[in-house]
């Protein structure tokens, strides 16, 4: 018994130190290759005591913690498995059996935050360093841990403390949003009147998980959502054969959710799987869906609409009420017909884990590349895509002493003026920042004329959302 109280005891003190190893990932890739360094020479160094000393400087069980240690490191820098998910998911249920989000009682109405409040996110918010910026319009942020705010000019004013998510912002300064957690999930459109919110409807979407942005058209949300279920199903196995041997729980259904913007009545879905499966089996698509079993296959988190003929003749038989989506997990971006959601263009692996990726009007899309560029100077650059040659034809990066990094999420905004948009730096270990990139008539460069909007610190203001208000 003492034995196997022993073995129990070094199993599980391996998978704490194996968990600190993927939680300094977290903090950022330079602890994670700090750990890896100073990791591995330790264990080198216990390896070299060991045979040449032949003497007792490194036992089994110290052996077992540093490579513990490594492994978990390991996982986080390389994401084997897509661990960083399930665990970012798994945390985000814990948060919401321990911390369940309150539900409002009216459906509509104001919104008011109290003067109390407001002072306070006010104080908050005069941390921010907030520079003298060329922007005209107001620009809506949602931060993670003080709630939506309108930024005007070098003012900070506080919408709601409420943590909200939202989705898209619509023309009459309105916008669609969901609860960051919780159940039920809630989706609600609220107008933005002055400084408060106005609730104009809300809608309960239990089972209808929704997640980042989407974009709205004739009347319709089209939502970036998810389904959970257990594998092996036919739901995955019919469509990709592959997967028939996989076993597991809570694996993850992606697909775009509509729901009617005029009341939050959902509508109906169309699903990931079957139409990138279909995909593949084009001549010259490489494989995109990795065989192996895993429990987010493509991580959908962002879809835009075209609503133009000019950005609809860009691509090939494009037509307006087409929908570009990004898919992280597979380093893909791909245009979806409104009708047969076949997809009519894509590309992949130009970008790494990427956000947000934005249709101009001179024959380009604009994408947040979270880990596409040098550690340096941070991982994350701005690359600009050719329609038409499907090719990277600018980037922006960080050099010399700046550094640019986004960890998750990440934002592009076009602004009234050709090529001249604005980057948000959403989540990062370093500064959470928003500036503009001016690039006069050329494509995105390390040319372009940078300017700050605002800089924060750490985490303390990590944001979730950010667009420009169409009514001032």
């Amino acid at each position: 018994m003492n034995k196997i109280m022993k073995l129990w005891f070094l199993l599980s003190l391996n998978l704490l130190v194996a968990f600190l190893g993927w939680l300094m990932t977290r903090l950022g890739s330079i602890w994670g290759e700090f750990v890896l360094y100073i990791g591995g020479a330790t264990l080198l160094v216990m390896i070299i005591f060991k045979i040449r000393m032949r003497r007792k400087y490194a036992n089994f069980a110290s052996f077992a913690l540093v490579a513990s240690l490594l492994l978990g490191t390991i996982a986080g820098v390389c994401n084997v498995g897509n661990i960083n998910e399930w665990m970012g998911g798994s945390w985000t249920y814990l948060k919401i059996m321990i911390h369940p989000i309150e539900v409002f009682d009216a459906k509509t109405g104001p919104m008011p935050l109290s003067t109390a409040k407001r002072v306070e996110l006010e104080n908050v918010y005069a941390q921010l360093h907030v520079y003298d910026h060329s922007v005209a319009q107001k620009i809506l942020v949602a931060f993670d841990n003080f709630g939506l705010a309108i930024i005007d000019h070098q003012n900070v004013i506080p919408i709601t403390d409420e943590v909200i998510i939202p989705s898209v912002v619509l023309p009459d300064n309105s916008i669609i949003y969901y609860n960051r957690s919780g159940e039920p999930q809630t989706l609600t459109r609220a107008r933005i009147q002055g400084n408060e919110l106005i609730r104009m409807w809300e809608e309960e979407v239990p089972n209808l998980t929704v997640q980042h942005w989407g974009d709205a058209w004739q009347g319709k949300l089209y939502q970036p959502a998810r389904s959970f279920f257990n594998l092996p199903s036919p739901l995955w196995s019919d469509v990709y054969p592959a997967f028939q041997k996989c076993r597991m729980t809570n694996a993850v259904d992606e697909m775009i959710r509509i729901f009617d913007i005029n009341t939050g009545k959902y509508e109906r879905e169309i699903r990931l799987l079957p139409i990138i499966a279909a995909l593949e089996q084009e001549p010259g698509v490489p494989k995109l869906i990795h065989p192996s079993c895993q429990r987010e296959i493509f991580h959908l988190n962002a879809v835009e609409v075209i609503k133009t003929q000019h950005q609809a003749d860009e691509f090939p038989n494009g037509k307006i009420g087409d929908m570009l989506v990004s898919m992280k997990n597979i380093n893909t971006i791909a245009l979806l017909d409104r009708d047969t959601f076949q997809v009519k263009w894509h590309v992949e692996n130009l970008f790494k884990l990427q956000h947000d990726p934005t249709i101009t009007d001179w024959g380009t899309v604009i994408v947040f590349d979270n880990f596409g560029s040098n550690a340096a100077n941070g991982q994350s650059r701005v690359v600009e895509i050719s329609i038409a040659t499907r090719k990277v034809i600018g980037e922006y990066e960080a050099t010399g002493q700046e550094y640019f990094q986004s960890d998750v999420r990440g934002r592009i905004i076009l602004t009234d003026m050709p090529h001249k948009i604005i980057v948000s730096e959403e989540h990062t270990d370093h500064k959470d920042s928003m500036f503009v990139l001016d690039c006069g008539d050329g494509p995105v460069s390390n040319s372009c004329k940078k300017t700050w909007i605002f800089q924060g610190s750490g985490h303390r203001f990590d944001f979730m959302f950010s667009a420009l208000l169409p009514e001032n």
